[in-house]
């Protein structure tokens, strides 16, 4: 590398997630003359496992055929039906668009692939351990030290990257996930339903159980899970195993505990930091949907407003990202995750168990994602 290109502004992105990749794919669509000044440095080595339902909405599958128009053909279940539970309340949803389930280290593969070859530099097995910021620049200290002039954040709730940005503590939700054949001894219409079940909000719950249908490695499984917002930090804290044990032995699903995957979740809080001279974060290090945990649609969406932001940056030879909060919040992804802010702060409200009012929130939000 010359002497110039070394005195090229560089961008790392930490994390090689959909949030990570997403931004590189869409910069490459938009300049695809600053590809070559951007490295994503990923921890582990794909495929690698994530817990999540894996649900995509009608956005996501948008992105992601806009990424490649056949990333979709395989590993995916179609569901149009969604099933809403609240106590003794059953309200059956039928999706005028259908959602569809994947499994996340099948889906995150691919979004990877799609960033390299697209030209992207993407490192793995490499695990981002300190960031120092300096005048102009940020250091990333790895496998060898990076400085770089523009540092984004997608590296998950633990965000190396994050104490460099924000001092906010707390912010972090529960999920458990667990994934089990799929039986073929009940109805064919329960198998192929999205059940969201909001009956252990009574018990503390400050979120609900899901069970969705997926596929990996081409068998047909079920994905089971339990999602905790915290939002209302203060309130005494669900037990979640004991939950989730309660809601898969009462669709007859024996559970097996040592299955189980548990992972942090980071809420987005619109009082939070979100950037810091030549630094900002994106995905679950700034925070995800606090009312459903969903971080597909909103990880590749966040990807949009990386990209802009930072062919703004280049335009203008500005990194200080002083701008990134406005333009957070003018964005779509921000508009989202303001409007489902309010959406858990209704949903979870400590007290308050209306089982009608959380259907008829989830009901809308169905409509709308």
């Amino acid at each position: 590398m010359s002497s110039n290109q070394d005195e090229r502004p560089r961008v790392a992105i930490i994390g090689g997630g959909l949030a990570g990749c997403s931004t590189a794919i869409h910069v490459a669509a938009l300049r695809p003359d600053l590809v070559g000044q951007l490295e994503i440095l990923e921890r582990a080595r794909f495929p690698r496992d994530k817990p999540c339902g894996g649900g995509l909405t009608g956005l996501a599958i948008g992105i992601l055929r806009s990424f490649d128009p056949e990333i979709l053909e395989t590993g995916v279940v179609e569901v149009r039906n969604v099933l809403l539970v609240s106590g003794e309340i059953l309200r059956p949803v039928r999706l005028r668009q259908p959602m569809a389930v994947v499994h996340r280290r099948d889906l995150d593969q691919k979004v990877a692939r799609v960033a390299t070859a697209r030209g992207v530099e993407l490192t793995q097995g490499v695990t981002a351990q300190k960031v120092i910021s300096e005048s102009n620049a940020v250091k990333v200290h790895a496998e060898k030290t990076r400085s770089v002039t523009a540092l984004i954040g997608a590296d998950g709730a633990r965000s190396v990257v994050r104490p460099s940005v924000s001092v906010k503590r707390g912010g972090l939700a529960r999920l458990i996930e667990v994934v089990t054949p799929d039986r073929m001894d009940q109805p064919a219409e329960l198998r192929s339903t999205i059940v969201f079940d909001f009956s252990a909000t009574r018990h503390g719950l400050q979120g609900y159980t899901w069970r969705f249908p997926c596929e990996v490695d081409g068998v047909l499984c079920i994905n089971w899970g339990i999602f905790d917002s915290r939002i209302y930090e203060n309130a005494p804290r669900a037990d979640l195993p004991a939950l989730l044990d309660e809601f898969m032995t009462s669709h007859d699903y024996p559970t097996v505990r040592g299955d189980w995957v548990s992972h942090p979740v980071r809420r987005f809080d619109p009082d939070d930091h979100f950037s810091a001279p030549n630094v900002f974060l994106i995905g679950d290090a700034a925070g995800v949907d606090p009312a459903l945990g969903e971080g597909i649609s909103l990880a590749l969406d966040y990807g949009d407003l990386a990209a802009h932001c930072v062919i703004d940056a280049f335009d203008r030879n500005d990194f200080s990202f002083a701008t990134f909060r406005d333009q957070l919040f003018s964005h779509p992804v921000g508009q989202s995750l303001l409007t489902r802010h309010q959406m858990a702060l209704q949903l979870y409200r400590p007290g308050s168990h209306n089982n009608e009012a959380a259907l008829a929130i989830m009901e809308h939000w169905l409509e709308s994602a």
